[in-house]
């Protein structure tokens, strides 16, 4: 698990004041080998922490004596893979982790509730994808109200909302059938990494 920062009182998505333990990590996005823009994302590890660890693992470490955090990472030059009206996909295509049960992370479903810009790991109808996660794109409540039912939400964009929407603009030419991203698209999530705290 990540170093966390101190708690901190927050009002995060809307709710009540709260003590939660909240830590930065930054997501460049590049196109082509440009960089395109800097989202800043804030991991909720007080509501979220089993969900936060498994992203944890795959960040890579800032620290080399820090062996709690991902060894090299998985989150480099990953393509976004899907854009829909409810989220831009993106992670690690090939797992090197194997899927976490959907029963080991149940308890962390609607702990804390999507928003636009929430960050929330992937999932199948048994098992959640630990390489993969989606950033909310809607603010329609009965898309909401779906997506806190089933998935769990680990952090939310703090900084970089600008950038969020144009990329959904930028990346809605390279879209296909069922959201899928085309290959030949120049959009990457070059790198996850932790915020210098």
């Amino acid at each position: 698990m990540p170093p966390r920062k101190s708690a901190t009182k927050v009002k995060f998505h809307g709710a009540e004041n709260v003590d939660v333990d909240l830590q930065n990590c930054l997501l460049r996005i590049d196109k082509g080998s440009d960089v395109y823009g800097m989202l800043v994302i804030e991991l909720d590890n007080g509501r979220s922490p089993k969900a936060c660890e498994v992203v944890a693992q795959n960040i890579p470490a800032s620290n080399s004596t820090d062996k709690s955090r991902g060894k090299q990472g998985v989150y480099k030059n990953c393509r976004f893979s899907r854009l829909t009206r409810e989220g831009i996909q993106t992670g690690e295509v090939v797992p090197t982790s194997k899927p976490i049960p959907a029963a080991e992370l149940e308890g962390e479903i609607g702990r804390v509730p999507h928003c636009y810009g929430a960050v929330s790991l992937c999932r199948s109808s048994t098992s959640f994808d630990g390489s993969q996660f989606f950033i909310c794109l809607t603010s329609d409540s009965v898309e909401l109200d779906h997506l806190n039912k089933k998935h769990v939400c680990f952090g939310r964009v703090v900084e970089g909302h600008d950038i969020l929407a144009a990329l959904q603009s930028d990346l809605a030419e390279y879209s296909g059938d069922m959201g899928l991203i085309h290959k030949d698209c120049p959009y990457v999530m070059a790198d996850l990494s932790y915020a210098s705290m």
